[in-house]
């Protein structure tokens, strides 16, 4: 076996500085020479670990020249220690068999502080490494952690893992391999004040996985082609609460979602793309609340675009456009309320742009685009597909034009749901009776048939509609019915009278004779 070469004890400080210098096998003799701990390409491990346990005595710091070193058993890191390298030259790659971590910190019952791990790659060797705790990184109970420019290759089980630790940040990293099979890349568990940035996730199975934590933040990061969702938040026996993800991307999710929102609070999500993914681009379970999406861009998604399930929650801004079910749909298993879609694009979706659905009341849709524009698979604008469904919503300035079977399909039998100045490309007819009950979906109907109308069923406060004579009908004033002078007015073809409701009576606001 080669000398090895260890320049200073353990507990001897670096030439009065705080950086111990450790030189691979394959670096030169110049490097070697100026070194403080030289490997020899045989269990590196011992040399850095000799390195980090000097630095750890003077709050230091280890530099790992250019080259591979063979780690055969974990290296870790105590307090106050920063371990180094050189960007894309220093590669830690973990022998056959040690089914471990590549690096740990050195108290996770006592807890460690201010670690710093920087400018490296990780290569876990799956293929001989392919038990549980095969991880690239695991800090636990670490407060002050800082993980720089790393790149972590091939780990089973998971890439960069934090639990039990407070103030993390985590920037310019990747973490992917050419396996599927590895489990989690970035896993971050009851770890608080958390900073994200500028990390790519590439295959394995879950992207970025938030357990049982507070105040996270994930900025500019990506992740694609993994086999489960690219981004989970709140799983876990407690929720995670305050959570920012902005100016990320999730794609091409090849058996799951883009993103799913499980158990947690105060999530908001913004400038965000979700593209490409086998199933839903989004999922929000029942249990989360007060979840907000703003500018966020769902598109060409193997579901529907977003489904979201919890209260208190809201969409506003961006797409939700090619999609293979829906663009947004609003529906829970028991309940989902108070909930805002607004100034959405929702087109070109194979059934229906905004859909709201099982047990969803209290619903405003107000200042979206919904229809086709390049192709015609979008069936409806809105649909409210059920009955009971969409209770005290209010549907109001939006733009259902141009879609392929219809403007707004409403099955629904609540009485108050409020339809306010929403576009249609189609009419609506409206059989004249003594009593005519006007459906809340238009603001505009054909009048058809002969019957004098005596008598309009009730509807809410401030209801603006607009009625065009088919023929022959008469508007009787009296009952709830209040016409202008008290005149009745009888119609013909092509007739209009607008009435404005109080929620009791029906008020003439104007009528027009426009017979030829």
């Amino acid at each position: 076996m080669p000398e090895r070469s260890l320049r200073h004890e353990p507990d001897t400080p670096n030439k009065g500085t705080a950086t111990f210098v450790v030189a691979s096998s394959t670096a030169s003799q110049a490097v070697k020479q100026a070194a403080d701990f030289v490997c020899n390409g045989t269990a590196d491990d011992v040399e850095i670990q000799a390195a980090l346990d000097a630095a750890a005595l003077v709050k230091g710091a280890v530099h790992c020249t250019e080259g591979v070193y063979a780690i055969s058993a974990t290296l870790t890191i105590n307090d106050d220690t920063t371990l180094q390298g050189v960007p894309e030259g220093t590669v830690f790659s973990l022998d056959s068999e040690v089914d471990d971590s590549v690096i740990e910190n050195d108290d996770p019952s006592g807890g460690d502080a201010n670690i710093v791990l920087r400018d490296f790659k990780i290569d876990g060797n799956q293929a001989t490494n392919d038990a549980a705790g095969s991880h690239g990184i695991f800090m636990d109970k670490v407060t002050g952690l800082r993980i720089e420019g790393v790149n972590v290759f091939d780990c089973f089980d998971v890439g960069i893992y934090t639990d039990n630790s407070a103030d993390v940040q985590i920037n310019q990293c990747s973490v992917g391999g050419t396996e599927t099979t590895v489990a989690f890349h970035v896993k971050i568990q009851t770890t608080t004040d958390v900073q994200i940035a500028n990390v790519i996730v590439q295959n394995g199975h879950y992207g970025f996985y938030i357990e049982d934590c507070d105040y996270v933040s994930l900025v500019n990061c990506d992740a694609k082609g993994t086999a489960d969702d690219a981004l989970v938040v709140g799983v876990g026996a407690a929720a995670s609460n305050y959570v920012s993800v902005v100016g990320c991307h999730f794609q091409g999710s090849t058996g799951d979602k883009g993103a799913h929102i499980l158990e947690c609070n105060y999530v908001t999500i913004a400038d965000t793309i979700f593209e490409g993914n086998s199933s839903f681009g989004v999922v929000v379970d029942e249990a989360a609340k007060y979840i907000s999406f703003s500018a966020c861009h769902f598109q060409g998604n193997g579901n529907s675009g977003i489904n979201l399930g919890s209260s208190h929650s809201s969409i506003i801004g961006g797409t939700a456009v090619g999609n293979t079910n829906h663009g947004v749909i609003v529906t829970a298993t028991t309940a989902v309320g108070d909930v805002l879609v607004k100034d959405m694009v929702c087109t070109d979706n194979t059934v229906g742009g905004i859909v709201i659905s099982t047990n969803a009341t209290k619903v405003m849709v107000q200042g979206n685009r919904c229809g086709n524009v390049v192709a015609s698979a979008q069936n409806y604008g809105l649909h409210i597909d059920a009955a009971g469904v969409g209770a005290t919503s209010i549907i109001s300035n939006n733009d259902f034009r141009d879609n392929a079977t219809n403007t707004i399909l409403n099955a629904s039998t609540s009485a108050d749901i409020i339809f306010h100045n929403n576009s249609s490309d189609l009419t609506a007819d409206l059989a004249s009776a003594t009593t005519i009950t006007i459906p809340p979906d238009y603001d505009f109907y054909n009048l058809t048939g002969s019957t004098a109308i005596t008598g309009i069923t009730a509807s809410w406060a401030g209801r603006r509609v607009s009625l065009k004579f088919g023929g022959n009908i008469t508007v009787t004033d009296g009952n709830n019915i209040i016409l202008a002078g008290g005149a009745n007015m009888v119609g013909v073809a092509n007739d209009t009278i607008t009435l404005v409701s109080d929620a009791t009576n029906w008020y003439e606001e104007s009528r027009a004779d426009n017979t030829p």
